[in-house]
C-alpha cells in the first residue's frame, strides 16, 4: 500500500557508426546518378548536367519498429522502461502502423527512402535521412540554436489531446551540434493566462537502437495505451500540461545512443522543453518541471544540477526522479550477476564513444567488443537475452574496471551526486525494485542534502512497488507535488 504523503495543500568505437557509412555510400551513389555515369541499366550515358536531371530516391534498409514490454520479472527481464508503440503517421509521407509484441522479436530488415532534391551541376544533392514517423533529417546536420526544430510531425488531435512527432537541435555533452527526436502531448483548448504549464519528461531505458526509441510509437498508443509510462503521461496531459518527451541523443537519429552520459541527456531533456516553445499553435509558459524514471531518473536529476548553467531562461519549478540510478559504484556491484547486467554494457559502449579517452577495448575482451554492433540490432529484451547467455569473464577484460583510469573518473562524473539540485526535488523509490536497490536513492538523499545549495528535497518509498510498479503507485502523488510547484506553494523539505 502507498503510505499517506502529507504534502502541502494542493578508442575502439565499432558500435552503429556503420550507419554513417550507410549514408555515405548513398551519397555517392547520388553524385554517380548526378554526374550520369551510367544509367539504371548499366549502360553509357552523357555525363553532362543538360542532358541528365534525374530526381532520385534512394533506398536504405533499416530495422523496422519494436516494443518491448513494460513488465519486468526475473529471471527473464523485460524492459524497465516503456516505449510507446507505432509510428503510423496522420499528416505527411505514408508509413505503416506497427503491432505491439510482448517481448521483443528479432527484427527482420524493411526499407525507407531518403529522398534528395534535384541538383545542379554545381549544387551538391541534400540528402534527408529518415527518422521515427514521417520525420525527416537533413544530412549534413544544418546549424541550429538548441531547441530549433528542424522537423515537425503535426500527429492530429485524440480526443482532448494534441500530439506531434519532433526533431530539434541540442547539444552532446562535447557541446557538439546533435539532431534529437521526441513527442509533444498537448492539451485541446484555450491555454490559460500564461500559456500552458511544462513538463519535461525523460524515459526509462529501452534500449540502443533506433527502433527503440519512444517517439515511433506515440501516435499508436494515444489510440490506446498500454504502458505505464503512456498512460500517466496521457494523463498529465489531460490535467493540463504540455508534455515534452525527449528520445536522448542517439535514439531515433544517427549515432550510439549516450545511455548514462548525464550531460548529453540533461541537454536533451532542456532542449525538448525549448523547442516546444518553438511550436507555432502552442501557447506555453516559461515554468516547467521535470519528471523522469529509472535512465530518466538519472537524467532529470542532472537537469536540476545544471539547468542554471545550460538553460537559465526556463523557469524550473521542480524535478521527480522515480527509481533513478544512482552511486554507480553500487549498482555496478548489484548488477553484475545479477539478469540485468545488460545495463552495463549499454554504459560501457556509451562512455566509450562518448569520451576520447575511453578505450573499450581496455575494460572488454574480443567477444565483447564484437558484440557491441549488436546494440543497434534490437531493443532493452534482446540485449539482456544476449548478455546473459555469456559469463561475466567472457565479456569484461578486468575484474573492476570501476577501480582504473579514466573509467573511474567518467563514472564519477555521470554519477548524480556530485552537485545539488537547487529546485525542489521529490524521489520516488519502491522498496521492491528489483533493479535498482531502495538504499541507493536513501544514500542518494543524505548526499544531496549535504550541499548547501540544495533544494527542498523530499524521498518516498512505495511498499512492495517494483521498478516499474513505482510509477503508477507513486502517480497521485506526483501530480499533487506538481500541482503545488506550478501554485508556488512552498515545497516539504526533509533535508536536516
Amino acid at each position: 500500500m502507498a503510505p499517506k504523503l502529507n504534502l502541502p495543500e494542493a578508442k575502439t568505437k565499432r558500435p552503429i557508426r556503420y550507419r554513417w557509412f550507410i549514408f555515405a555510400a548513398s551519397a555517392i551513389a547520388v553524385l554517380a546518378l548526378v554526374s550520369g555515369a551510367c544509367s539504371n541499366d548499366g549502360t553509357s550515358t552523357p555525363t553532362t548536367a543538360e542532358t541528365v536531371t534525374p530526381t532520385t530516391e534512394i533506398t536504405v534498409p533499416v530495422t523496422p519498429t519494436t516494443e518491448i514490454s513494460d513488465t519486468t520479472q526475473t529471471p527473464s527481464p523485460t524492459s524497465t522502461s516503456e516505449p510507446d508503440p507505432s509510428s503510423n503517421s496522420t499528416t505527411t509521407s505514408s508509413s505503416t502502423s506497427t503491432s505491439v509484441p510482448d517481448s521483443d522479436p528479432s527484427p527482420t530488415s524493411t526499407s525507407s527512402t531518403v529522398s534528395t532534391v534535384t541538383p545542379t551541376s554545381t549544387v551538391a544533392p541534400q540528402l534527408t535521412v529518415s527518422a521515427p514517423g514521417s520525420l525527416r533529417l537533413p544530412s549534413p546536420l544544418p546549424e541550429g540554436e538548441p531547441g530549433e526544430i528542424i522537423d515537425l510531425e503535426n500527429l492530429g488531435t485524440y480526443e482532448d489531446i494534441s500530439a506531434y512527432r519532433i526533431l530539434y537541435h541540442s547539444r552532446n555533452r562535447k557541446g557538439e551540434d546533435i539532431a534529437v527526436s521526441g513527442f509533444v502531448l498537448a492539451p485541446v483548448g484555450e491555454a490559460p493566462e500564461g500559456g500552458w504549464p511544462v513538463i519535461g519528461y525523460a524515459h526509462g531505458a529501452v534500449g540502443m537502437a533506433d527502433e527503440c526509441a519512444p517517439s515511433n510509437f506515440i501516435d499508436t498508443e494515444l489510440k490506446g495505451p498500454t504502458t505505464t509510462t503512456s498512460r500517466n503521461l496521457i494523463r498529465l496531459a489531460r490535467l493540463g500540461y504540455v508534455v515534452a518527451a525527449t528520445d536522448y541523443e542517439g535514439l531515433g537519429t544517427p549515432g550510439l545512443h549516450a545511455f548514462n552520459v548525464g550531460q548529453s541527456a540533461a541537454n536533451t531533456v532542456m532542449d525538448s522543453v525549448r523547442a516546444v516553445h518553438n511550436i507555432a499553435e502552442l501557447e506555453v509558459s516559461n515554468s516547467w518541471a521535470a519528471v523522469g524514471f529509472s535512465q530518466g531518473g538519472h537524467a532529470v536529476l542532472h537537469t536540476g544540477q545544471y539547468w542554471l548553467d545550460y538553460a537559465p531562461e526556463l523557469d524550473l519549478v521542480g524535478v521527480v526522479t522515480i527509481a533513478p540510478g544512482s552511486q554507480f559504484t553500487l549498482l555496478y556491484d548489484a548488477l553484475l550477476n545479477s539478469p540485468y547486467r545488460g545495463y552495463i554494457f549499454m554504459t560501457t559502449a556509451a562512455y566509450g564513444e562518448a569520451y576520447d579517452e575511453a578505450d573499450v577495448s581496455e575494460v572488454l575482451t574480443p567477444l565483447g567488443i564484437s558484440l557491441l554492433e549488436e546494440l543497434d540490432n534490437g531493443c532493452l529484451n534482446r540485449i539482456f537475452s544476449i548478455m546473459n547467455s555469456y559469463d561475466v569473464d567472457e565479456i569484461s577484460a578486468v575484474e573492476n574496471p570501476l577501480a582504473m583510469s579514466p573509467w573511474a573518473e567518467i563514472t564519477r562524473e555521470n554519477d548524480v551526486n556530485q552537485r545539488a539540485v537547487p529546485v525542489p526535488l521529490f524521489i520516488v523509490h519502491g522498496d521492491a525494485d528489483e533493479q535498482i536497490p531502495e538504499a541507493s536513492s536513501l544514500l542518494l538523499l543524505s548526499q544531496l542534502c549535504a550541499y548547501a545549495d540544495q533544494g527542498p528535497t523530499i524521498r518516498v518509498v512505495y511498499e512492495g512497488a517494483s521498478h516499474v510498479r513505482a510509477i503508477d503507485d507513486s502517480a497521485d502523488d506526483v501530480i499533487q507535488w506538481l500541482h503545488s510547484r506550478f501554485a508556488g506553494e512552498a515545497a516539504r523539505n526533509d533535508c536536516g
